[in-house]
């Protein structure tokens, strides 16, 4: 069997296994090495010191990998079909949290993946990587085809926009590689990310000062948030998405089923976009007081296998409070305690400032005194 007609192959398991993007690399050294450890000198990491710690590794995927040849690169939609979701009254979670940890989803895909392979070649050795391994996944994401780098320094589908996960299968097995992605961002003079991003994290486009993210704090830091940083995570309890919800090629494609184009028995030198459902999911609803409230065990219950659940309970509790603070701000809400506050998570964040919240209301004793647009300082002082 030759290289193409294994890849042809492997892209229709790629499909019959639930894929929605998938593409092959060769296995050679990173580009974007360079960019990576200059970010880290710079400091731009915060205090994900793990990033650091293993920088040389990313060099090359044989570090993954001894004798790799070929990377097998895999998307997979946010949402699946039959995942539960939860949504919490009052505040949002990033859309990839909302489900099933990715994690653990993609993993055991890999691993049928590999299965496949390894009927195909049977003496080749092979390693099945989610996001933890020593691997810069986005460029060889790129490489693949998969999509090209946005400002918000996402990797970025025409079909898909940025909502999927990436999963890479490595070989020492030889694959014909597919086309690679443009070579140029399609972001064009777009700056909606940028301009969006409630801290100033995104200021230079395609780099990420993650000691600005919101995500590195309140997912990754441990311990107290600073003031000024809890003020402007608003209603965020888990993560930040808003650099990616505010993107044109997210907003204009988020109702509309992947587009289907399976590899036929040609040799397709493009990579697949695979088609995959889209339906609504089961909900477990809380509310900010269900979780101040919640103990250990059933924290472990309802978190159990999602992202969430790395964040711990403290955590959890920390950011619920934060949120709780944001929305009772004194100088908004004056000396009143009863307030109501509900967004549909599905719409995740897309609001960079609370006073322009995308349907949103706030409820004073009953009476509605703010709705979407309205400004804060319309407001009344007194009721």
């Amino acid at each position: 069997m030759n290289s193409e007609t294994s890849t042809i192959k492997v892209l229709q398991q790629c499909h019959e296994l639930g894929f929605d993007l998938a593409g092959v690399c060769r296995a050679e050294s990173a580009w974007s090495f360079t960019r990576f450890g200059g970010w880290l000198d710079s400091g731009k990491h915060a205090g994900m010191s793990y990033l650091a710690k293993y920088c040389d590794a990313r060099s090359h995927p044989d570090s993954v990998l001894a004798g790799v040849k070929s990377l097998i690169v895999v998307g997979r939609k946010k949402t699946e079909k039959g995942e539960k979701r939860i949504h919490v009254e009052g505040g949002t979670i990033a859309r990839y949290a909302q489900g099933r940890d990715y994690h653990l989803s993609m993993r055991e895909k890999l691993a049928e993946l590999a299965a496949f392979h390894q009927e195909l070649f049977p003496t080749a050795k092979t390693r099945f990587v989610v996001d933890t391994a020593p691997i810069l996944e986005r460029e060889y994401a790129y490489r693949a085809g998969l999509g090209w780098f946005g400002k918000n320094t996402m990797l970025i589908n025409d079909e898909l926009g940025s909502d999927f996960f990436l999963g890479i299968l490595l070989s020492t097995a030889e694959l014909a590689p597919t086309k690679p992605a443009p070579e140029i961002s399609c972001c064009g003079s777009c700056q909606k990310c940028v301009d969006a991003c409630p801290t100033g994290a995104l200021n230079e486009p395609y780099f990420l000062d993650a000691g600005k993210c919101l995500n590195y704090w309140n997912i990754e830091h441990r311990g107290k948030i600073p003031e000024e940083i809890a003020g402007k995570m608003e209603n965020r309890l888990f993560g930040c998405d808003v650099c990616q919800r505010i993107c044109p090629f997210n907003r204009e494609k988020s109702e509309l089923s992947c587009k289907t184009c399976q590899p036929s028995e040609k040799f397709h030198p493009d990579a697949v976009v695979l088609q995959n459902s889209c339906d609504d999911s089961r909900l477990i609803q809380l509310t900010l007081d269900d979780i101040t409230g919640m103990d250990e065990e059933t924290f472990q219950n309802i978190f159990r296998e999602t992202s969430i659940l790395r964040l711990g309970l403290d955590g959890l509790k920390r950011n619920a409070e934060i949120v709780r603070n944001n929305i009772t701000e004194k100088s908004l809400f004056g000396d009143h305690s009863v307030v109501k506050f509900t967004v549909t998570i599905a719409f995740g964040d897309v609001f960079p400032n609370l006073n322009r919240v995308t349907g949103m209301q706030i409820e004073l004793s009953g009476q509605i005194v703010f709705r979407m647009g309205a400004p804060i300082q319309s407001l009344p002082e007194r009721m």
